[in-house]
């Protein structure tokens, strides 16, 4: 390959972000909700209790834009505060996913009755919970609500033109030896 080598450091993130839904928090669960969340194990490292407006919903939900759910869904997390959590655990994303259940609580409470959104939420919107849905997701979302408390070390890849054949290869490798991509972007200078 025709790049720089790659460290053999790797981590999974630790860090993810938690989200208590509005409808959650005016329903009196969040005290529950966080003791569950420190029962499990996992670490506060930063909390929050803020109210998004329309911009940053939609930052939020930008993987969603364009689905049947995004405008319902932002609708929904601006209509009153929400307490926002940088929690930590190894590998916090996928342990976070788990805890919160499916998405649909009526379908959490089928294959996961004992899951935050199976007990807490009311339908796919009303979930009670947002979880990240990947780890480069909960990079983003983390930093949106905590840009100080929760800083990330970065790395930028810079593939020379007569390597640009293999650069999927490069990123493939980097994947492989756990540096999470976070954004791919192709440019000619």
């Amino acid at each position: 390959h025709d790049a720089l080598p790659i460290s053999k450091t790797k981590t999974k993130m630790p860090v993810t972000l938690a989200l208590i839904k509005p409808e959650a928090l005016k329903n009196g669960y969040a005290p529950a909700i966080e003791a569950t969340i420190e029962a499990q194990k996992f670490s506060i490292v930063a909390r929050a209790q803020v109210t998004l407006t329309p911009p940053q919903a939609a930052e939020l939900y930008e993987e969603f834009a364009g689905t049947a759910l995004f405008a319902a869904m932002c609708a929904a997390v601006t209509s009153g505060p929400i307490v926002a959590l940088a929690i930590d655990k190894a590998d916090a994303q996928a342990a976070w996913s788990e805890l919160i259940g499916p998405a649909d609580p009526a379908v959490a409470r089928e294959e996961a009755p004992l899951s935050l959104r199976a007990v807490y939420g009311t339908d796919t919107v009303q979930n009670a919970l947002h979880g990240s849905t990947s780890a480069a997701n909960a990079f983003r979302e983390v930093k949106l609500f905590f840009p100080n408390t929760c800083p990330r070390e970065l790395t930028v890849c810079l593939i020379k033109p007569d390597g640009l054949d293999s650069a999927d290869a490069v990123l493939a490798e980097a994947e492989a030896e756990g540096f999470l991509l976070v954004r791919d972007r192709k440019s000619v200078v």
